[in-house]
């Protein structure tokens, strides 16, 4: 799939690379991956916000290992990339 977004390459959806994006959906939905939110467990938010996405992340530490609760991304409107950046990463919070 990594070829697929290589700059100055022609766009073509094979059948590897559609098993591949099947298999990473089922990852990502696994119980491997995510777990429940879990009042009791330390918890951390990341937040990065680009011109043109905001990625949202909600870690906690479980057996001192840190796992995957929550994962959010979108991509902004225009008016939202014409924002200052403090504008921008108040608009991860809300």
């Amino acid at each position: 799939m990594m070829a697929l977004i290589q700059k100055n390459m022609f766009f073509k959806w094979i059948e590897k690379a559609d098993q591949d994006f099947k298999k990473l959906k089922t990852i990502f939905i696994s119980v491997s991956i995510l777990v429940l939110f879990d009042h009791t467990c330390t918890t951390v938010m990341k937040t990065d916000f680009s011109d043109w996405c905001i990625d949202e992340t909600l870690l906690q530490l479980m057996n001192n290992v840190w796992r995957l609760c929550v994962y959010y991304s979108k991509k902004n409107a225009s008016v939202e990339c014409n924002c200052k950046i403090y504008d921008k990463e108040m608009l991860i919070i809300i």
